[in-house]
C-alpha cells in the first residue's frame, strides 16, 4: 500500500447462516438472554411486591396510636395550604382508627363507600351520624377546597379525638359492673 493512493475497497460479506456458527456461541447467547430476562423479571416484581406491601402495624392498639397522632396534628400551623394537608392527615388518621378498631378498610374507600360500611359499625346512630357530617366536611375541605377557619379545624380535630375516646375499647376498670 502506498501512503498517496487511497485504500482498497473490498465488498462486503455475506450474512452467516446461524446454523454454520457454532452451536455454543448461539447457546451462549440464549443463555445470556434468559437470564437477562430473569433480572429484569424480578426486578419488576421486586418492586411490584414493595407497593403491595401492608403499612407496618403500629406496636400501640388503634385508639392509642389515633390518640397520640391527633394530639401531634393539634402542634401543626394552620395556614394557607398547610391547612389543607392537615385535614389529610386527620382524616387518615381517623380512617386508619377504623381500620384497626372495626377491620374496615377505611383508608381504601372513598366517602360513599364509607358511609355505607359505616351502617355496620357497633356505634350508636347518633354517634354514625356525626361521623358521616364529620367526614362529609372533612372531604369538602380536602377536595373542593371549602375554607374553614383554623379553629374549626381544631374543633374536627377535638371531634375525632371525642369518637376515638368513646368508641375504643374498655378497660377493665372501665367497664360498668
Amino acid at each position: 500500500m502506498n501512503p498517496q493512493s487511497p485504500p482498497e475497497i473490498r465488498d462486503i460479506k455475506g450474512w452467516i447462516a446461524l446454523s454454520e456458527s457454532n452451536p455454543w456461541v448461539i447457546a451462549l447467547l440464549v443463555g445470556l438472554a434468559l437470564l437477562a430476562g430473569y433480572f429484569l423479571w424480578r426486578a419488576f416484581r421486586k418492586k411490584r411486591d414493595e407497593s403491595l406491601k401492608m403499612p407496618e402495624v403500629p406496636s400501640l392498639p388503634p385508639d392509642a396510636q389515633a390518640l397520640r397522632d391527633l394530639e401531634e396534628l393539634k402542634k401543626w400551623p394552620l395556614e394557607g395550604e398547610k391547612l389543607r394537608r392537615f385535614h389529610f392527615r386527620l382524616s387518615e388518621v381517623l380512617r386508619t382508627y377504623l381500620e384497626g378498631q372495626f377491620k374496615i378498610a377505611a383508608t381504601d374507600l372513598t366517602f360513599e363507600e364509607l358511609r355505607t360500611q359505616l351502617g355496620d359499625l357497633p356505634i350508636s346512630d347518633d354517634l354514625r351520624e356525626e361521623l358521616i357530617r364529620w367526614s362529609q366536611q372533612s372531604e369538602l375541605v380536602k377536595f373542593a377546597d371549602l375554607r374553614i377557619t383554623q379553629e374549626e379545624s381544631l374543633q374536627m380535630c377535638d371531634w375525632a379525638s371525642k369518637f376515638v375516646r368513646e368508641t375504643r375499647p374498655q378497660s377493665e376498670e372501665e367497664k360498668p359492673t
